[in-house]
């Protein structure tokens, strides 16, 4: 199959083959999930791109971030396939003052609160609100998260 014939598919269509395709197989150099790779290095050039990966078993596009990064700029699947998000460096020092989950609303406000300006260089937009630099760090409306978050249970947020 060609990168053409793989973009003609449904989104429905390519997320089921994708989902199938194997980190234990070998693949063909031209193989579809390569040239898939390929297309994301071409579109996504800013990206610190590592290639194919093997995440809980399934084949992923792996990327690298600094923790202080705007997730927005990562889409979530491409071209069918999911995109995985790892940190390149440790957790900020002082990151975690809600112990339940890491990743909890509390943390990235207590960032956000203790460290704007710092958050605003590294993102390189010195007139950024709070709003708006804790949706770049979580990568969706903070609000949005906060709710996704009380989905989950208490020990996932106290907000």
């Amino acid at each position: 199959m060609t990168l053409d014939e793989w973009k003609a598919l449904s989104d429905t269509e390519s997320g089921k083959i994708a989902s199938r395709w194997s980190p234990y197989e070998s693949r063909k150099a031209d193989s579809v999930p390569d040239l898939i790779s390929e297309e994301f290095r071409k579109q996504y050039p800013d990206l610190d791109f590592r290639g194919l990966g093997n995440v809980h078993g399934s084949l992923e596009l792996v990327v690298m971030q600094p923790f202080i990064f705007d997730k927005r700029l990562i889409p979530n699947r491409f071209l069918g396939m999911p995109v995985k998000v790892s940190l390149r460096e440790p957790l900020p020092d002082g990151f975690e003052v809600f112990s339940g989950y890491v990743w909890a609303p509390e943390n990235y406000a207590h960032l956000v609160d203790s460290e704007p300006e710092k958050i605003r260089l590294e993102l390189g937009n010195p007139s950024m609100s709070r709003e708006e630099m804790l949706n770049a760090l979580i990568g969706m409306p903070f609000d949005a998260w906060v709710e996704k978050c009380r989905e989950w249970g208490s020990e996932y947020t106290k907000l």
